[in-house]
């Protein structure tokens, strides 16, 4: 591994449910900013646990997790509100509006309701009658 700091790194990566399977074995892995990456292998091979303990979700049974030189377990609040999941599957309504799925979108990142962030002033929204 190098020594510039990775935008993500992973070090002996271990996950194992009920002390018996072991999902992700030892894994390394370093992954330079700008750098275009792809997780593959076999169902069962351990891909989504290693996302989901990437993106904090789950803890590692040991090993260590670096983003942008951070850790979970040190810097988990600052994390959560400078990174960005796209899940595998988003489904958007056929009922909503644009600006309301970006309201709602915008809530969830933001965690405040409508109300509290002004009718989506804080998603950078305009009025529905603005023309630009």
């Amino acid at each position: 591994m190098s020594s510039m700091a990775a935008a993500i790194q992973c070090r002996d990566l271990r996950k194992t449910y009920d002390g018996k399977v072991e999902a992700v074995r030892g894994l390394n892995l370093e992954i330079q900013a700008g750098e275009c990456f792809g997780l593959l292998g076999p169902n069962g091979a351990g891909k989504t646990t290693t996302i989901e303990i990437l993106e904090g979700l789950l803890e590692p049974t040991s090993g260590e997790v670096f983003i942008l030189g951070h850790t979970w377990r040190e810097n988990e609040r600052e994390m959560r509100e400078w990174l960005g999941i796209s899940l595998q599957e988003t489904r958007l309504s056929e009922k909503l509006t644009v600006r309301e799925t970006v309201e709602l979108f915008a809530s969830q990142a933001l965690g405040r309701t409508e109300a509290e962030t002004g009718s989506g002033d804080r998603a950078g929204l305009q009025s529905e009658n603005t023309v630009s």
